[in-house]
């Protein structure tokens, strides 16, 4: 069981996580739930936030993933938190990606007894939860990570409850963001934080003992390459056919044309020029022009982009993030065309000296360290 309280230290650490509960969700929720004995964390509570779908859908997707790792809802804490973003404004989603249940409309209704995973309805459920945690783990002396895959709104409103919450997150783990003004919601914008820019701004602007930014720039070149992704999706586990049945619509069905996916076919030139850099790779790895930006960010190979079980994978096996640096972050709240995009101060500018950059941006994850736990995941 993926739930065992111990550590290595004999401390206990423990992980929460906030979610939207999309496809790429369901791949880091089963992820958690399979690997996180193995990472010595005790996956304690289970957050849901509006986003890729409704709150209330979410909330049932959360207890699908439950189902499909054969783990009994009992044993997690799952609470419903925001409906929408904290400025009155219309709710996003992610339906024409994830479908119009999150899941890729593939999965069948869950009996009642699954549904009793769902906790209460309401804004502020989520909020009053990670709170009661973050209290007994001070009580207790756990540790307490916690990484949000979703819109920001719930951990914001947190913030906004208690401005001492900061100290009480031992990691902070934030999918999110775009630093090179490449969208995948809109020109310039990142679909969690365009979702409530607002809550963005508010998590970026408090000082944390330690918050690791999975940005979308990242995970467009780590991509699973479709025949490795086509393998695991060959699993006869009941998880690996659940991720399966529900990556239909995404990652084969919109396989040519969806923007979390790299597609299948590629030009004589670009596949000759891929071959070259994938060889190549050990070496450019090492290779930086002044800006900092290595030539291995030139490879991004046709395959699925699977944006939080990355996220995921850094959380449980951290050694899988091979390069880094420390920036600073705004998020834009005015812009007609702009509103949400992530501002990144990387260091370079001359009027940044005095912006304190204590936000880590991952830029380089070990490939096949994520691909070995997505096949542990599923098989």
């Amino acid at each position: 069981m993926a739930l065992a309280p111990h550590t290595e230290s004999g401390g206990q650490r423990w992980l929460v996580v906030d979610t939207d509960a999309g496809v790429d969700d369901a791949f880091a929720l089963c992820m958690a739930l399979k690997l996180a004995e193995k990472s010595h964390f005790v996956l304690k509570l289970i957050t849901c936030c509006f986003g890729n779908c409704s709150v209330e859908q979410v909330g049932m997707n959360v207890a699908k993933c439950l189902h499909a790792c054969e783990v009994p809802p009992s044993l997690i804490r799952v609470v419903l938190g925001a409906s929408g973003p904290l400025k009155q404004q219309e709710a996003s989603n992610a339906t024409h990606f994830h479908g119009n249940d999150g899941l890729g409309d593939a999965t069948p209704p869950l009996d009642a007894a699954f549904l009793t995973a769902i906790g209460a309805v309401g804004f502020g459920a989520a909020v009053t939860a990670l709170r009661e945690l973050l209290a007994v783990a001070k009580k207790e002396g756990a540790e307490v990570t916690l990484v949000t895959l979703g819109p920001l709104t719930n951990l914001a409103s947190a913030l906004k409850e208690d401005a001492e919450l900061p100290l009480l997150l031992h990691d902070l783990v934030v999918m999110g963001c775009c630093g090179n003004g490449r969208g995948n919601h809109g020109r310039v914008t990142e679909f969690n934080i365009h979702a409530d820019p607002e809550a963005a701004a508010e998590v970026f602007a408090r000082s944390w003992p330690q918050l690791t930014v999975s940005s979308w720039d990242l995970t467009v070149f780590a991509t699973v390459p479709w025949p490795r992704f086509d393998q695991l999706l060959r699993s006869e586990t009941q998880v690996g056919k659940f991720l399966a049945a529900i990556s239909q619509l995404p990652y084969v069905q919109k396989r040519q044309t969806s923007s979390c996916s790299r597609g299948s076919h590629q030009s004589c030139w670009a596949f000759l020029a891929s071959s070259v850099l994938e060889l190549c790779a050990p070496v450019l790895r090492h290779v930086e022009h002044p800006a900092g930006t290595g030539f291995w960010q030139l490879q991004s190979q046709p395959g699925a982009i699977i944006c939080d079980a990355i996220t995921m994978a850094m959380v449980l096996q951290p050694e899988i993030i091979l390069r880094s640096r420390l920036v600073h972050i705004e998020v834009e709240l005015s812009g007609a065309i702009t509103r949400g995009q992530t501002v990144v101060d990387w260091g370079t500018c001359f009027d940044g000296a005095h912006r304190p950059k204590h936000l880590r941006w991952v830029e380089e994850v070990d490939m096949e360290l994520f691909y070995r736990m997505l096949r542990e995941t599923m098989t």
